[in-house]
């Protein structure tokens, strides 16, 4: 009788019982035959195939999560199935725990996450954007009134003129390198 359940406690009966899966007094259900648990085919494949490997003695212990659509709604559930050998024959012990809650949040922090990373990235491009449209103008606007005081006032040390330039061309070299760390262009 491999895939049987040959026995359950009442909390999984009710379980079964109320999804479909068991009715009072109808023949156990086969782990192999049924496909009543699961949201998917490949899901009931899934549960097969390690059923068969832990019967087999090729695995002794194996989890599976699995959603399951019940009244409009996805629920999650995880299927712990451990190996007990007695008596020259092998049995299956099988778990079924609802972690519809753990799901739920991890998929509150996934999207927790997501918005903390969308956020993180609009705020550079705003940073990498006013860098560009106002820092970097102000620089040009201070190259340019350098470029005509050096014009007007030719008795200005030629040597603090240059070290002005050249400091100026370094901020604006600079401005420009961390505004595109900052936000590197789409590639």
């Amino acid at each position: 009788h491999e895939g049987y359940v040959v026995a359950s406690n009442q909390a999984w009966r009710r379980f079964a019982e109320t999804r479909g899966i068991l009715t009072t007094g109808a023949e156990p259900i086969n782990f192999f035959t049924t496909d009543t648990m699961f949201a998917s085919k490949s899901e009931v494949a899934r549960l097969r195939r390690v059923m068969k490997r832990i019967i087999a003695g090729h695995a002794r212990t194996s989890t599976l999560e699995y959603a399951w659509q019940l009244k409009g709604s996805t629920r999650w559930f995880c299927l712990k199935l451990s190996r007990l050998d007695n008596d020259g024959k092998s049995y299956v012990i099988v778990e079924n725990e609802d972690i519809t809650a753990r799901k739920a949040a991890q998929l509150a922090a996934d999207m927790a996450g997501k918005h903390f990373l969308q956020v993180q990235e609009n705020d550079r491009r705003r940073i990498a954007q006013d860098l560009h449209d106002s820092t970097a103008q102000h620089l040009v606007a201070v190259k340019i009134g350098l470029a005509r005081l050096k014009s007007k006032y030719l008795d200005v040390d030629p040597e603090l003129i240059h070290e002005l330039e050249a400091s100026l061309a370094e901020a604006s070299a600079e401005l420009r390198s961390f505004a595109y760390l900052l936000h590197p262009p789409n590639l």
